[in-house]
């Protein structure tokens, strides 16, 4: 690679950066990533051995990083004087939530950003410097990465330890040094210890020995699969004194699977995935490019270890019911690499048969495959810098109504617009939140304590608001998910009574459909931005 090369792919990451952190803000100060509130709980509470010995419904690694960021986070303020001790910390954390979920966010968003360079050394290796660099924008504009690269999941880093782990058994298949195979057994290690299904790996790993067992032992694949083994289990140490709760719960996670998530039935998993995800999560150009670039060069040379893994990860997901978008990502650093090369393959092509014309009609097949791609990104990336409905919805509240209001809350958890309770209520969703509030009070840190605060009540009604003795009712929904939909009788309620403040992100002549990723909670589209406003439910408030 030579050193244009490499300074256009320091620029391709470095826009793959700036796509992928520019929103990472987004939401706050409200949490509004269920997945993502759930995951920085568990995180935080690695250092407890007690809790360590019944969360394994994912590995370890991811949270024990985590872990070691949010107590370096105490480190550096009491080394600064800012918490006087570890109790200060736990107040400040559960009074500044938010704060920790951004701590959480920024190491997801380099791994997003670093799988740039990384496909564009897998790229490079197998086809050539330019096929590198054009996978590289295409894994950097990837609307489903750039999407999951921004909030705290392990998806993201099982990828990037995966196509580091393709990357040395290529080097392993072309070199035939056994190093490079133990180096891929740790890295695919690192994958599974990210994330269970990474254990595929093991199928490009073993097909990389089969191309190089003329000169290499048998013993060196054993030792890749020991090196493997050994790194997941020192990923998840609690799995080694428990093997059989680990067993236990990958069966729970298999059958849940085979279940539709929240009752949404999409159909098996390889047709939502081929004809919603890849599409939708890649656009259909780069979808087409990555497909007919496997189809065509995928069984050749070492490129069949990508072809394997991609097939290994897919059988993961083909027959399950539960279909989030986000199970095809780790398909698209590999559709990415195989859409370059496919894309320059058929450029030098026409250029052969048609001179300059085939060369305008190969470049601008090439920025077709670019352009949709980067445009979603941009538009996504656009709309999540615009304020959630639940944010403004709550800075409507704390500016007209007073502190100390009972307010009546109507609708899910998952659509809530996280009124700050006082500190006497006790919370269903964050129990261990008012105690520590409590005890930040009792310490005298009161700066940190939130204002205004308000006696949130749950209702199922304005009509059982008004019999709680509530003076306002906020209603939020999402008709377009069953779990966000209210029944009938309350919604036709709420429509007979005109409210006193509203916010519909829908626009009713927008003409254009949004979409969204359909068992999943978050409510922000994955195309079709044009017929919203901003991300978030429809928020409605009354004043009884």
């Amino acid at each position: 690679m030579g050193s244009g090369h490499a300074r256009a792919g320091l620029s391709i990451a470095a826009l793959a950066l700036a796509l992928r952190l520019a929103p990472v803000r987004f939401g706050f100060p409200l949490l509004l990533k269920p997945d993502e509130n759930r995951m920085v709980e568990v995180a935080y509470a690695m250092g407890d051995a007690r809790f360590c010995h019944w969360f394994l419904v994912y590995p370890h690694f991811t949270f024990i990083v985590q872990w070691v960021l949010f107590m370096a986070v105490f480190a550096a303020g009491w080394t600064f004087g800012i918490f006087p001790n570890f109790k200060a910390f736990r107040v400040w954390r559960h009074a500044r939530p938010h704060v920790l979920h951004l701590v959480s966010r920024l190491p997801v968003v380099a791994a997003g950003a670093l799988t740039a360079p990384v496909t564009q050394g897998l790229a490079t290796r197998l086809f050539g410097a330019n096929e590198g660099l054009l996978a590289a924008l295409l894994i950097a504009v990837c609307p489903m990465h750039v999407k999951e690269s921004m909030y705290f999941a392990v998806d993201v880093p099982m990828v990037l330890f995966a196509l580091a782990t393709l990357w040395l058994a290529v080097a392993f298949v072309e070199r035939e040094r056994p190093a490079l195979l133990w180096a891929a057994g740790a890295c695919g290690g690192l994958a599974a210890g990210t994330k269970y299904p990474a254990a595929v790996l093991a199928v490009p790993l073993t097909l990389a020995w089969a191309m190089a067992r003329r000169r290499v032992a048998f013993r060196h694949l054993v030792g890749c699969g020991a090196v493997m083994i050994v790194v997941f289990f020192a990923c998840t140490p609690i799995a080694v004194v428990h093997p059989g709760m680990l067993v236990d719960e990958i069966r729970i996670l298999s059958a849940r699977l085979g279940t539709p998530h929240g009752g949404i039935a999409l159909g098996p998993g390889w047709l939502y995935h081929l004809t919603v995800s890849l599409p939708e999560g890649f656009t259909l150009p780069l979808a087409l490019a990555g497909l007919a670039g496997l189809l065509k060069f995928g069984l050749k040379g070492p490129s069949a270890l990508l072809t394997a893994f991609a097939v290994a990860a897919f059988a993961t997901f083909a027959r399950s019911q539960t279909v989030f978008q986000r199970y095809s990502l780790p398909l698209a650093p590999i559709w990415c690499v195989f859409a370059a090369r496919a894309c320059l393959a058929a450029h030098g092509a026409l250029a052969a048969r048609h001179g300059r014309t085939g060369r305008a009609l190969g470049l601008a097949l090439i920025a077709a495959v670019v352009a949709a791609p980067a445009a979603r990104s941009l538009a996504y990336v656009e709309f999540l810098m615009r304020p959630d409905t639940r944010t403004v919805a709550r800075a409507w509240v704390e500016q007209h109504v007073p502190p100390d209001t009972r307010i009546a809350m109507i609708g899910t958890a998952w659509v809530d617009i996280q009124l700050e309770k006082e500190l006497d209520q006790d919370d269903t969703y964050r129990p261990e939140r008012p105690p520590y509030l409590r005890l930040g009070r009792e310490l005298g840190l009161t700066r940190w304590l939130p204002s205004p605060t308000y006696r949130v009540i749950a209702a199922a009604s304005l009509a059982d608001a008004r019999a709680k003795g509530c003076a306002y009712a906020v209603l939020a929904d999402f008709p377009r998910h069953p779990e966000m939909r209210l029944p009938d009788p309350v919604m036709a309620q709420a429509a007979a009574a005109p409210p006193l403040w509203a916010l519909d992100p829908v626009r009713p002549d927008a003409g254009v459909e949004p979409h969204y990723d359909e068992q999943d909670a978050w409510l922000v589209p994955t195309s079709g931005f044009a017929a919203l406003t901003q991300p978030g439910p429809r928020v409605r408030l009354w004043k009884l």
